[in-house]
């Protein structure tokens, strides 16, 4: 899906996600355990638009991605979320609170 009125914004297709097989399959390894103890609520924007679930991040609205149910567009957003929290994307904008008085 090709949207030209969102420059900047990512256009993620969808994934298959697989199976890990190999021998240590199944297995979390104590680093995994940890992050996921770590949950944190993100804020999301969604909407259907046809056949489709669109959606972004509050604190990176730049970067759109979609889904073929409500479901799949959250695995989406999870996924886009780690890429752009890494730090390994140059020049990611966010939206951040400043409090004045």
């Amino acid at each position: 899906m090709k949207n030209e009125g969102t420059a900047g914004r990512s256009n993620r297709g969808h994934r298959i996600r697989g199976r890990h097989t190999g021998a240590n399959a199944g297995r979390r390894s104590l680093s995994s355990r940890s992050a996921r103890s770590r949950v944190q609520a993100l804020r999301y924007v969604y909407w259907r638009d046809g056949k489709f679930w669109l959606g972004y991040l509050e604190e990176f609205p730049d970067y759109m991605t979609q889904g073929e149910s409500h479901t799949d567009l959250q695995a989406h957003l999870r996924d886009l979320y780690q890429e752009l929290a890494s730090g390994r994307i140059p020049a990611v904008r966010r939206v951040a609170e400043l409090e004045v008085a």
